[in-house]
């Protein structure tokens, strides 16, 4: 069963529903319409997680020089890929932009750091890009995720936090402890 995440649930590519779509379509089975319309509510995720993170931050009194840091960067964590065609979180990274969020630092499993930097943001290592972060985001599902040691990664960042993670990797009540 897939699991909720800020991309495609179950088939891991987001053209597979519409290939699904079409074939059905072209069969004449009157399904396809929740294919469809489950695509479309998926493809405003990405739209929903920004306004989560600047309503948040907002509500923070925290500005546009806020430091979010963001780690997955690749499609997908598991299994670990360095492909980045299709993410997510590259979608985020427009809007947080586009918004004019200016302090925006990166990291990923698989990914190095110039190929963060090419992103247009700063590169981070998880300690470092947790450390003094207004806002950190979880975008994949890399199994690292479960090793690190949250409680102590979290006590360096600023308070109050904006904590998102998008695969919820964490026990929610866990990280509300923290």
């Amino acid at each position: 069963i897939p699991k909720p995440s800020p991309g495609v649930g179950g088939p891991c590519l987001s053209k597979d529903p519409y290939i699904i779509y079409d074939n059905f379509k072209k069969k004449g089975i009157t399904s396809q319409n929740l294919i469809l319309h489950s695509r479309k509510l998926n493809e405003q995720m990405i739209k929903d997680i920004y306004l989560r993170v600047k309503n948040d931050l907002y509500k923070l009194k925290k500005n546009k020089s806020a430091k979010i840091f963001v780690s997955g960067f690749a499609f997908k964590g598991n299994p670990e890929t360095t492909d980045i065609r299709g993410s997510t979180t590259i979608e985020l990274l427009k809007f947080l932009r586009k918004a004019k969020f200016t302090n925006i630092w990166g990291h990923d499993f698989k990914l190095n750091s110039s190929q963060i930097k090419k992103l247009g943001i700063k590169y981070a290592s998880i300690n470092n890009g947790f450390k003094n972060a207004d806002a950190v985001l979880i975008m994949n599902n890399n199994n690292k995720y479960q090793d690190l040691k949250l409680p102590s990664l979290i006590k360096s960042t600023k308070k109050p936090l904006f904590f998102f993670d998008s695969w919820q990797i964490y026990s929610p009540l866990e990280i509300k402890n923290i």
